[in-house]
């Protein structure tokens, strides 16, 4: 549609463009009438008895007629477009131009009412023609023209003037009927002005407000299929715009929430602690969030008890300032306690770098304190330690533990022989809590040197804080012999259900129970509590034969094959008929695995305990492969081999070169060897390729006829069972 503008500092209005306008051919006999009926009875077109009469085909002329300019000012003379206008008029066509149109080219000017007129409505009192004397209650002051169609009544131009300016020319087509023109678009992208006819009738004008003329209503008519398509594709239009008003929301809230998580898990991550108490506000009407550190949330900690005051009757009451939002702590991260204990435990058996090393390893380390004062204390615990040459470091060893001494010197053949290859169960708890107590530390022959790449032993130190000592403990012989049946020894290891190695143990009535009642589970127990007498974890050496089986078990393919069973193998095969060979062995390897698990290590004693000084080769060799055969593969294999009697494969100033019984043993996996030496704690032997030691014997007979050489271990008077013992019988070879 054309627009009518006022230049500023003018007075007058200025056509900006001529355009053309044509009313929509298929307005139907029907409307046009209603079109003249309204024109007659709107006063600013003129009488009715002037309006022509014409057929429909007649009128479609009529209405092709042109009025050009000179026309136009030889009917109204007065207006002057360059300035003879005055101010305020516009121009309102009378009845000879009605239903005139505007040629393309030419200008159509409306005389403007002056500023400040009063239109005056009143009520129609249900008549369709509105007179422009009637009265509506209060004036409006027309700056312009606008058309508005507002709850059945029929408008016409009306301009808005703000802020001093001068507005435009503006359809609205609101609430229900539209009286004036309604604006359209055809492909061919030319305005028309469309003639629309709402249903109503006019009640009150001055309810719509502000109001010029108004034109008569029309009667309803039925929308035609255009109006419909348009409404329609307003309606598609409208959806649109919601759903993309609604995506756009949608995706700046996920942004905003994405933007929060990732700031949160920043600062989570740093140590802050967030405040969301903003999230309990939502449904409380608060919604504050603060951020805090730890040290702000102290300092709340301590101002705590501010805002609370003792009431008269001693009862606490809070004041209203104290009122404040509960903090919500989020804690740091922190390094599992489990982990702890276990960093803790490590470095209780001097294992400095491996209890660092297990904490700096979580990914709490960073944010948690505490773990990292404990590194500290650890750094500062490895910093006071001492080097200890592996030269010095002893090794003594117990025989299985007599749980019963009345049943093992019980006047038998046996007895002698207990009384001095053996201590009893009492004897060793206090012979371990005495090494304790003089700052003794178990340690393997694997802390003093290891073989290399190119198979040569290299010394290893020992690290440990001042005052400490390094121990090696072992224990022959825990086959749970035959010999040993019903002499008040224990009768094998197991595991129980904790998953800790127990002893099975019979009474002299025969009844069976489960216990610390040889070295290995005792041991067991007195570092759990005292773990500070173990060196990396290190617990003992369990040396072992293979002819009785091991562990207790009978695993010895003998019992299997029944074949040169000796005399107490036959008897034993016929107390137990239920015996299962792959069963035995079964459960000696599980009970293998969990020794090894926990610290213990193993060492072969000859399969059939032979003096290997005296022994041939062949018999060496013969005896150690039934060793690899029924031993090695129940405890995992091993390195060390401790000779039964004491004995040695050569003299005390080393193995050499040509020493076939070493080179054999060495070919089959033996780098660590060791005997006996009766004469000193303390007795190393670094070979080129093996490492040798010594070992003290702790025994009734050490301790009854030489107690000073044990002396710096334990006190053998507040040690030896002088009760239970027989009197010591001359040692004899």
């Amino acid at each position: 549609m054309n627009l009518f503008r006022k230049k500023k500092g003018k007075k007058y209005p200025e056509m900006v463009d001529t355009i053309h306008e044509d009313f929509r051919e298929d307005a139907d006999e029907g409307r046009d009438e209603e079109i003249r009926n309204r024109e007659a009875g709107d006063g600013r077109w003129g009488s009715e008895e002037e309006l022509p009469k014409e057929s429909p085909s007649d009128e479609e002329e009529w209405l092709d007629q042109e009025l050009t300019r000179e026309e136009f000012l030889e009917l109204e003379p007065e207006y002057d477009r360059e300035g003879s206008q005055s101010e305020g008029e516009s121009f309102a066509p009378d009845s000879k131009m009605s239903g005139s149109e505007f040629k393309p080219g030419e200008e159509r000017f409306m005389r403007e009412p002056e500023a400040g007129e009063a239109r005056k409505t009143g009520e129609a009192g249900g008549a369709e023609g509105i007179g422009e004397s009637e009265e509506a209650g209060e004036a409006e002051e027309i700056g312009g023209f606008r058309e508005t169609g507002e709850s059945g009544e029929i408008g016409e131009f009306e301009e808005s003037d703000e802020s001093g300016g001068i507005g435009e020319f503006e359809e609205s087509d609101e609430s229900g009927g539209i009286g004036g023109f309604e604006r359209t678009e055809e492909a061919r992208g030319i305005e028309e002005f469309e003639g629309t006819e709402e249903a109503g009738e006019v009640g009150e004008a001055g309810k719509a407000g502000k109001r010029g003329k108004t034109r008569k209503t029309a009667e309803p008519e039925q929308k035609s299929e255009r109006d419909l398509a348009r409404e329609a594709r307003m309606k598609r239009r409208k959806r649109e715009l919601r759903r993309r008003r609604f995506l756009i929301c949608f995706l700046v809230l996920l942004l905003l929430a994405g933007g929060g998580i990732a700031g949160y898990c920043i600062l989570y991550s740093q140590g802050v602690e967030i405040n969301l108490t903003f999230l309990e506000g939502l449904f409380s009407g608060h919604s504050k969030g603060t951020v805090v550190t730890r040290d702000d949330a102290a300092q709340e900690a301590d101002n705590g008890n501010a805002g609370v005051n003792e009431a008269p009757g001693g009862a606490a009451v809070e004041t209203e300032h104290a009122q404040t939002e509960k903090v919500v702590e989020t804690p740091a991260p922190a390094v599992p306690a489990d982990v702890i204990a276990q960093a803790d435990l490590k470095a209780a058996q001097y294992d400095y770098d491996g209890a660092i090393d297990l904490l700096k390893a979580r990914g709490e380390y960073g944010a948690d304190q505490a773990a990292q004062q404990k590194t500290a204390e650890y750094e500062a615990a490895k910093a006071a330690c001492v080097e200890i040459s592996p030269d010095t470091v002893e090794h003594v060893f117990v025989h299985s533990l007599i749980v019963d001494p009345t049943r093992a010197f019980d006047g038998d053949g046996n007895e002698q022989g207990y009384n001095k290859n053996m201590v009893t169960l009492d004897e060793f708890k206090k012979i371990i809590q005495s090494m304790y107590e003089k700052g003794y530390v178990l340690v393997s022959l694997h802390d003093m040197g290891e073989i290399d790449a190119e198979g040569k032993m290299q010394r290893k130190s020992i690290w440990l804080p001042e005052g400490k000592k390094p121990v090696i403990f072992s224990q022959d012989d825990v086959s749970y012999y035959h010999s040993y049946a019903n002499d008040g020894f224990a009768d094998r290891l197991i595991v129980d259900a904790n998953g800790e190695v127990k002893n099975e143990y019979t009474d002299e009535a025969g009844n069976t129970t489960v216990g610390d009642y040889d070295m290995v589970p005792v041991l067991d127990t007195f570092i759990k509590e005292h773990p500070d007498f173990s060196y990396h974890g290190r617990k003992g050496i369990v040396v072992l034969t293979g002819y009785n089986g091991v562990l207790g078990y009978r695993t010895d393919g003998d019992y299997r094959d029944k074949l040169a069973l000796q005399a107490d193998q036959a008897k034993w095969l016929e107390e137990h008929p239920e015996f299962n060979f792959e069963a035995d062995v079964a459960a000696a390897t599980e009970v293998a695995s969990a020794m090894k698990a926990s610290g213990w290590e193993f060492a072969s004693h000859t399969w059939g305990h032979i003096s290997v000084s005296d022994a041939s080769l062949e018999r060496l060799q013969t005896d150690t492969q039934k060793w690899l055969d029924y031993v090695s593969p129940i405890v995992g294999g091993t390195d060390m081999i401790i000779f039964a009697f004491g004995s040695d494969i050569g003299d005390w100033t080393g193995y050499s070169s040509d020493n076939e019984k070493f080179n054999y043993l060495k070919s089959v996996g033996f780098d660590y060897f060791c005997n006996v030496d009766g004469s000193s704690l303390s007795w190393v032997q670094f070979g080129e390729t093996y490492l040798r030691t010594g070992r003290m014997n702790i025994d009734g007979y050490r301790m009854s006829s030489n107690p000073d050489i044990l002396a710096p271990l334990f006190d053998v008077s507040q040690v030896y069972d002088y009760t239970n013992r027989p009197e010591m019988e001359e040692w004899s070879q």
